[in-house]
């Protein structure tokens, strides 16, 4: 994941330096945004190419295990991308919620500030909580699959989506694209 981290350092730059030059007012959320998005791209990429090339013919596997067990690490990749766009929609000074409180702030005093930062904050909690439910929810859907269910002994095929939800969360605390320590 190294090796992806840089080499969507090195895209993202170039794209950057192509789109925004030499230019000293721009938004800077807009470079780190693409940044987090090239690199969740790039690990996905990764993610099924290495499990391709491991597990997708190795003889205690089935034929589908690889792309099943990628796509619920791509998952947590996604969730590692999409919280942070969740959390900007209601953090970033050019977003719309910001600028209700500050708008608060200015026409009502400290206690219809205290509201709207309240109202902007309960907000992003929900709709980032609804974004997990739901990429966790995709997991255990997807632990579910045939080819999950067969690799593992009876007794412990209920563990499948846990197993899932740990594969999710993994790759949210160390996707180098935004997730790292969420």
């Amino acid at each position: 994941m190294i090796i992806t981290s840089l080499v969507s350092y090195w895209v993202n730059d170039a794209i950057s330096h192509s789109v925004w030059g030499q230019a000293k007012d721009f938004n800077l959320e807009h470079p780190l945004t693409n940044l987090v998005w090239i690199t969740s791209i790039i690990c996905i990429l990764v993610t099924y190419g290495a499990s391709y090339a491991l597990i997708a013919h190795h003889p205690s596997c089935g034929p589908n295990l690889w792309w099943v067990l990628s796509t619920i690490i791509s998952v947590g990749t996604i969730a590692g991308a999409l919280i942070p766009e969740f959390t900007k929609i209601f953090t970033s000074t050019e977003s719309r919620h910001v600028k209700e409180v500050v708008t608060s702030s200015r026409q009502g005093g400290a206690s219809l500030n205290i509201l709207s930062g309240l109202v902007a904050g309960n907000f992003s909690a929900f709709w980032t909580g609804l974004c997990i439910l739901g990429l966790m929810f995709a997991a255990y859907c997807l632990s579910g699959h045939a080819a999950v269910q067969e690799m593992m002994p009876a007794q412990f095929r209920f563990a499948a989506p846990i197993f899932a939800f740990g594969l999710v969360a993994f790759a949210i605390y160390f996707d180098p694209g935004g997730g790292a320590g969420w």
